[in-house]
Parts: structure tokens; C-alpha cells; sequence
């Protein structure tokens, strides 16, 4: 018998690609192969990722955290009860008296320190849209306001003989 040349048969619902579909695929396949997916994560390295590092411990970290809430949050308070401990601890040392009021005339000024350093971390106090500057644009616009229009209108008929 003569080999038949029939194509396969496909499956219901198949159709051929599009072009389109085709080109995505090369396009999803070149991107691959450029940049490939890293390969899984071991056991072994998913296990030293968990372990804490002793020296960044979170009770570490929040020392730091702690200390600045409690600055922003009361400040009178902070620096009342470090005068009270410099107080307290002038006659057994007096330099851990002198520290201890210099940290609470740090702690009376912290709100204004605060203040003064989110002003100059670069907040733009501009609104802007599109990187422009919004109150730029209220005063330069391109088209005029109805009222301007309404003037405009009145003024160029008294002008009209």
C-alpha cells in the first residue's frame, strides 16, 4: 500500500496559530534564552536564609526603632524622666549625669530637629502631575477660563463701532 500523506488529525477545537501568536512565542522564547529563570531554591539554602544572624536580631534592630518612637511620639515626656535619672545619678557619676541631660535637651528639641530634617530630605511641597509643577500650570494656561472668555467678549464689542 501506498504511504498516505494525510496530515494527522488534529483535535477538535485546534486551530492553526496566527502569525501574531507566533511571534509572541518567538518573542517570550528569545527572552528566555537572554535572561533565564533563576534555578530553585534548595532546602539546605532556604534553611540558612531562616536562621538569625545574632548581631541583626530583630530585638537589635528595634532598640534603635524603639527609641526614636518614643521621641516622636513624647518628647516632654522622655526628656522629663532623663532629667529625672541625671538627678538621680549626679552624686554616684557625674558623667552619666552629664549624658543623661544632654540627652534630654536632645530629646526636649527633637520635634523641631525632626522638622527641620523632613524639610530638607527633598519632599517637593509643589504638587505636580506629570512631572509638572501644578501651581505652574494654574498660572500659565493655554486656554482661557470661561469668565476670562465672557470678559474678552464684552470688551471686544465695546471696542466695535
Amino acid at each position: 500500500m501506498p504511504a498516505t500523506t494525510d496530515p494527522p488529525e488534529k483535535p477538535e477545537g485546534h486551530r492553526p496559530k496566527t502569525r501574531l501568536e507566533r511571534q509572541i512565542e518567538e518573542i517570550l522564547e528569545r527572552a528566555e534564552r537572554d535572561n533565564p529563570l533563576p534555578p530553585p531554591i534548595s532546602v539546605e539554602q532556604e534553611k540558612r536564609k531562616r536562621t538569625p544572624n545574632p548581631l541583626t536580631s530583630p530585638r537589635v534592630q528595634n532598640i534603635g526603632s524603639s527609641a526614636r518612637r518614643w521621641l516622636t511620639v513624647s518628647p516632654f515626656i522622655v526628656a522629663f524622666l532623663l532629667a529625672v535619672v541625671a538627678r538621680a545619678v549626679s552624686e554616684v557619676s557625674p558623667f552619666l549625669a552629664h549624658f543623661a541631660v544632654s540627652a534630654a535637651v536632645i530629646a526636649f528639641f527633637w520635634p523641631i530637629l525632626e522638622s527641620i530634617r523632613n524639610k530638607q530630605s527633598g519632599t517637593p511641597t509643589a504638587t505636580m502631575w506629570r512631572g509638572r509643577d501644578m501651581s505652574d500650570l494654574a498660572n500659565r494656561r493655554e486656554y482661557p477660563t470661561p469668565l476670562e472668555q465672557i470678559r474678552q467678549w464684552f470688551r471686544d464689542r465695546r471696542s466695535r463701532p
